[in-house]
């Protein structure tokens, strides 16, 4: 009973999210894009590889790397850029993952990065991870093509902080 409310939930933030956050593939960054990130005492910035420890949620970025396109869509002026991430729940209870909630990929600028929707449609990482269980998969993000770096937004529970990944 538990599991069906965690997919309810996911599947509704996703929704919600995705039909409130559609972006109009814009080059120009516009002033709402922009989002200073700010560490509060909580938060770290790790590196690739490291493992963040959310509250008994582990995530590793494995790798960063360019992609091809989603297949549907090109945008000029933009890449692809993937990140291979995998998280563990070792804590005694499940515990839903949401790749679009739990991730966001920022340039170094502070532009928001977009959530290739539908590149991460058969997405794995959109599940409820049981006590002790793993999980890996590619996110993938729309990015400009100039972009240099890029960190990631990590933020695992609600209430919970945010730590961010430098992404080179």
């Amino acid at each position: 009973m538990i599991k069906n409310r965690s997919i309810i939930y996911i599947l509704l933030v996703i929704t919600i999210i995705s039909l409130c956050g559609c972006g109009t593939g814009s080059n120009a960054a516009s002033d709402a894009n922009v989002v200073n990130v700010t560490t509060t005492a909580a938060s770290r910035i790790y590196q690739v590889g490291d493992i963040i420890n959310q509250n008994g949620i582990l995530v590793r970025i494995n790798s960063v790397g360019n992609s091809k396109s989603n297949g549907y869509y090109e945008n000029e002026g933009f890449k692809y850029i993937y990140v291979d991430i995998t998280v563990q729940n070792t804590k005694k209870e499940d515990v839903p993952i949401s790749s679009i909630v739990c991730f966001e990929m920022k340039t170094q600028d502070g532009i928001k990065c977009d959530y290739d929707f539908f590149a991460n449609l058969n997405n794995e990482l959109d599940t409820t991870l049981a006590p002790g269980e793993t999980i890996s998969d590619k996110l993938i993000f729309e990015a400009p093509k100039d972009i240099q770096s890029a960190i990631l937004g990590v933020y695992m529970e609600y209430m919970g902080r945010t730590d961010y990944v430098e992404l080179k």
